[in-house]
């Protein structure tokens, strides 16, 4: 539990003021703001003894009652020519069971909507300086949690599936070997009905791709449904004369999913609902989950490998490996806070080389 403080001179009426020293004038038991502690207590319940998370029994219990996927696939596998083969696959996987937190000790008409415009930043989605619907709940609705985890086919349901294709060859040609694939797939979910029903859902990030970790997710962003996202990797060798072999691979993916988190100001807050917020320090993802990626990451990879014989039954393997042979340096992750928006934060491993050395008897 976090209450909102304010360490300075407060005045409670012209003959008494509290100066600031470090200390909370108020008393935290009381869960409405007093003293120099501003905000609502959002967990009466902390520090007491009792249960406040709970399962549904006719969700913990029985067949079929869990969450659970069903996965179907159909592939096709054809020989070109004398060692080389391709192989297509479909891939479709829909989650069912899907869970919802009802919060017993509130009801969807406990919480207020407000409306948040996003800062202007040429970093965000057409500039920024647009709507965003948040919830917060009315302070005289705040009680203990009783939390009940159960299925979201009673709250309108939720909806996550994944589909993508497969393609994938192999060759064998003369001493030379090449195999590879290329792979793209997208995800889609929707809890817009059960967000509804269950907005306490909302301001706990919703989980899935409509969640944003820590921060909270706007009304709006209760369905997403990702692009295609490519990746692909070839392997490839070649035997040289003197038993020299020369191999190398290479692989292309996708960047990180992007948030764009804002921390909402509490006086904000304050004025578009006509009340000090229930939530404070509210930080909220801006931008639609799945929507925005970071750099693609692609990388080289190359080995010499020599098998030395030293007589009898024993060897000496040499191998020269180099990784990341064109030094790639794509941003392998970043702040997502406003304020150092995209600041890297890490990249991509640089070229690295390793010479090794094996003795087999």
């Amino acid at each position: 539990m976090s209450r909102t403080w304010l360490d300075g001179r407060v005045c409670l009426n012209p003959a008494v003021c509290i100066p600031g020293d470090g200390l909370v004038q108020g008393n935290p038991l009381l869960n409405f703001p007093n003293g120099e502690i501003l905000s609502f207590n959002p967990n009466p319940g902390f520090a007491s003894p009792g249960i406040t998370d709970r399962f549904d029994p006719d969700y913990a219990f029985g067949w079929g009652k869990k969450e659970a996927n069903w996965m179907f696939s159909g592939s096709l596998q054809h020989e070109l020519t004398t060692g080389v083969s391709v192989d297509v696959g479909y891939f479709r996987r829909a989650y069912v069971n899907l869970a919802a937190v009802d919060n017993q000790a509130v009801s969807a008409g406990d919480w207020d909507e407000w409306v948040y415009m996003v800062p202007e930043d040429s970093r965000l989605p057409d500039g920024g300086g647009y709507p965003i619907t948040l919830v917060d709940l009315n302070p005289a609705a705040v009680a203990v949690p009783q939390n009940v985890t159960g299925n979201a086919e009673a709250f309108g349901g939720r909806m996550e599936s994944w589909h993508g294709v497969d393609l994938n060859f192999n060759a064998r040609v003369e001493g030379v070997l090449f195999q590879g694939g290329f792979a793209t797939g997208k995800r889609t979910t929707e809890a817009c009905a059960v967000n509804a029903a269950l907005p306490e859902r909302i301001n706990q990030g919703a989980g899935g791709l409509t969640g944003g970790g820590d921060s909270v997710v706007p009304v709006e962003h209760c369905a997403t449904e990702t692009p295609w996202l490519h990746q692909a990797s070839l392997f490839g060798s070649y035997t040289f004369p003197y038993d020299i072999v020369l191999s190398g691979t290479f692989f292309t993916r996708p960047g990180t999913p992007r948030l764009a988190v804002v921390p909402v100001p509490n006086a904000v807050a304050e004025a578009a609902l006509g009340r000090p917020p229930t939530e404070t320090s509210i930080a909220v993802n801006v931008i639609p989950p799945g929507s925005a990626y970071g750099d693609r990451l692609n990388q080289v990879d190359l080995r010499i490998a020599k098998v030395i014989n030293t007589g009898g039954t024993s060897n000496l393997r040499a191998s020269l490996d180099l990784y990341n042979v064109f030094n790639a340096n794509a941003v392998a992750r970043e702040r997502y806070t406003l304020r150092n928006y995209l600041q890297p934060v890490g990249v991509q491993l640089g070229r690295l080389v390793k010479l090794t050395m094996q003795l087999n008897f």
